[in-house]
Protein backbone atom coordinates (compact mmCIF):
# COMPACT_ATOMS: atom_id res chain seq x y z
CA UNK A 1 0.00 0.00 0.00
CA UNK A 2 1.04 3.60 -0.49
CA UNK A 3 2.16 6.19 2.04
CA UNK A 4 -1.25 6.69 3.51
CA UNK A 5 -4.37 8.78 3.53
CA UNK A 6 -4.51 12.25 5.03
CA UNK A 7 -0.82 12.42 5.88
CA UNK A 8 0.54 15.92 6.31
CA UNK A 9 3.03 16.88 3.62
CA UNK A 10 1.68 14.50 1.00
CA UNK A 11 0.24 16.56 -1.85
CA UNK A 12 -3.24 15.27 -2.62
CA UNK A 13 -4.58 15.03 -6.19
CA UNK A 14 -5.43 18.39 -7.72
CA UNK A 15 -6.87 19.82 -10.91
CA UNK A 16 -4.26 21.44 -13.19
CA UNK A 17 -5.58 25.00 -12.94
CA UNK A 18 -5.23 24.83 -9.14
CA UNK A 19 -1.75 23.30 -8.94
CA UNK A 20 -0.21 26.40 -7.32
CA UNK A 21 -3.13 27.27 -5.06
CA UNK A 22 -3.02 26.41 -1.34
CA UNK A 23 -5.04 23.37 -0.37
CA UNK A 24 -8.11 23.94 1.77
CA UNK A 25 -8.26 22.01 5.02
CA UNK A 26 -11.48 20.51 6.29
CA UNK A 27 -12.06 19.66 9.96
CA UNK A 28 -9.01 17.67 11.10
CA UNK A 29 -10.99 16.08 13.94
CA UNK A 30 -13.56 14.59 11.56
CA UNK A 31 -12.87 11.04 10.35
CA UNK A 32 -11.57 10.80 6.77
CA UNK A 33 -13.98 9.11 4.38
CA UNK A 34 -12.14 6.35 2.53
CA UNK A 35 -13.52 4.21 -0.33
CA UNK A 36 -12.20 0.66 -0.68
CA UNK A 37 -12.55 -1.56 -3.74
CA UNK A 38 -11.49 -5.17 -3.18
CA UNK A 39 -11.02 -8.07 -5.60
CA UNK A 40 -10.65 -11.70 -4.55
CA UNK A 41 -8.32 -13.10 -7.20
CA UNK A 42 -8.20 -16.54 -5.60
CA UNK A 43 -10.23 -19.62 -6.45
CA UNK A 44 -11.85 -19.83 -3.01
CA UNK A 45 -14.17 -17.76 -0.86
CA UNK A 46 -12.40 -15.76 1.81
CA UNK A 47 -12.76 -12.91 4.27
CA UNK A 48 -10.98 -9.56 4.39
CA UNK A 49 -10.48 -8.20 7.90
CA UNK A 50 -9.61 -4.61 8.75
CA UNK A 51 -8.32 -4.02 12.29
CA UNK A 52 -7.56 -0.68 13.88
CA UNK A 53 -9.50 2.12 15.59
CA UNK A 54 -12.46 0.95 13.45
CA UNK A 55 -12.90 -2.71 12.51
CA UNK A 56 -14.61 -4.23 9.48
CA UNK A 57 -14.97 -7.70 8.00
CA UNK A 58 -16.02 -8.38 4.41
CA UNK A 59 -16.87 -11.80 2.97
CA UNK A 60 -15.65 -12.28 -0.60
CA UNK A 61 -16.79 -15.05 -2.95
CA UNK A 62 -14.17 -16.82 -5.08
CA UNK A 63 -13.19 -14.59 -7.97
CA UNK A 64 -15.59 -11.95 -6.61
CA UNK A 65 -15.24 -8.36 -5.57
CA UNK A 66 -16.58 -6.06 -2.92
CA UNK A 67 -16.33 -2.53 -1.64
CA UNK A 68 -17.02 -0.40 1.38
CA UNK A 69 -17.02 3.28 2.18
CA UNK A 70 -16.06 4.22 5.73
CA UNK A 71 -15.21 7.27 7.79
CA UNK A 72 -11.91 6.38 9.46
CA UNK A 73 -10.45 8.27 12.40
CA UNK A 74 -6.71 8.93 12.53
CA UNK A 75 -4.74 5.76 13.20
CA UNK A 76 -3.06 2.67 11.76
CA UNK A 77 -5.17 -0.03 10.11
CA UNK A 78 -4.13 -3.57 9.18
CA UNK A 79 -5.76 -5.75 6.50
CA UNK A 80 -5.53 -9.54 6.62
CA UNK A 81 -7.16 -12.47 4.88
CA UNK A 82 -6.88 -16.26 5.26
CA UNK A 83 -6.25 -16.31 1.48
CA UNK A 84 -3.00 -14.33 1.88
CA UNK A 85 0.08 -14.62 4.06
CA UNK A 86 0.71 -10.87 3.82
CA UNK A 87 -0.61 -8.01 5.93
CA UNK A 88 -1.61 -4.67 4.40
CA UNK A 89 -1.08 -1.48 6.40
CA UNK A 90 -2.94 1.80 5.96
CA UNK A 91 -2.03 4.97 7.82
CA UNK A 92 -4.73 7.64 8.22
CA UNK A 93 -3.25 10.99 9.21
CA UNK A 94 -4.63 14.35 10.31
CA UNK A 95 -4.68 16.20 6.99
CA UNK A 96 -8.20 16.65 5.60
CA UNK A 97 -7.83 18.29 2.21
CA UNK A 98 -11.10 19.71 0.94
CA UNK A 99 -11.94 20.32 -2.70
CA UNK A 100 -14.68 22.75 -1.65
CA UNK A 101 -12.73 25.76 -2.95
CA UNK A 102 -11.66 24.21 -6.25
CA UNK A 103 -13.07 25.71 -9.43
CA UNK A 104 -13.52 23.02 -12.05
CA UNK A 105 -13.27 24.34 -15.59
CA UNK A 106 -14.42 22.45 -18.71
Amino acid sequence: MGRGVGEIGARQPYVNQNRNAPQNQANRKAPAVVNFAIANLTGRATTLRMRGPVEKELILTRGGSGSFNMALPTGIYFFTSPASSGVGRLSVGLSRVSSGGDLLLP
